[in-house]
């Protein structure tokens, strides 16, 4: 199994390859626009430094935001047009559901997962028994609204996780060392 996972949904160009042998390269460059223009040569480069043949894909992984949506197109169409020719499957993964990682397929806690928003707010998903539960929204990190309840064995995690778990009544999320 060898799956091809990219993302141009925020100001960057990410790729990364992951072979069933658990071995995984990534790579990121920031930017604010170029990415459609970024992402195939990033791709190739990847894949020729494993030694990878498109033929050799089995999936493709796309990010699917929450973003900005003329990059959300620019990947969402390179994964689709790629997957067709490759008769692969192009599966969109959201950014909630990266920031969550491999422990969030195990773990089934309730989880607040927040994403940085425009204008100082947040992108919030809930996650109930490793799903999404009911869609993304976007709130106010100090002022959530009454509605976004969380039981007290939940956890809030990532971008202004301990402001919304104040808001909120729980308890704030370690700080983790750099």
């Amino acid at each position: 199994m060898v799956i091809l996972s990219f993302d141009t949904s925020a100001a960057h160009c990410a790729v990364a390859l992951l072979s069933g042998t658990g071995s995984c390269d990534a790579r990121q460059e920031p930017m604010k626009k170029g990415q459609a223009e970024a992402l195939m040569p990033m791709i190739a480069q990847m894949m020729g430094a494993r030694d990878v043949a498109p033929a050799d894909l089995t999936a493709i992984g796309v990010g699917i935001g929450p973003g900005n949506f003329t990059g959300l197109r620019i990947a969402v169409s390179a994964a689709r047009a790629m997957a067709l020719a490759l008769k692969i499957p192009a599966i969109g993964v959201s950014s909630f559901e990266m920031l969550r990682g491999v422990d969030g397929l195990t773990d089934p806690a309730p989880q607040l997962v927040c994403l940085p928003g425009p204008r100082a707010s947040a992108y919030v998903q809930l996650f109930r028994n490793r799903q999404a539960h009911g869609p993304a929204q976007q709130i106010d990190p100090a002022n959530p609204p009454k509605d976004l309840t969380l039981p007290q064995d939940g956890s809030v995690m990532g971008h202004e996780a301990r402001a919304i778990a104040q808001a909120l009544g729980l308890a704030p999320p370690p700080i983790l060392p750099n």
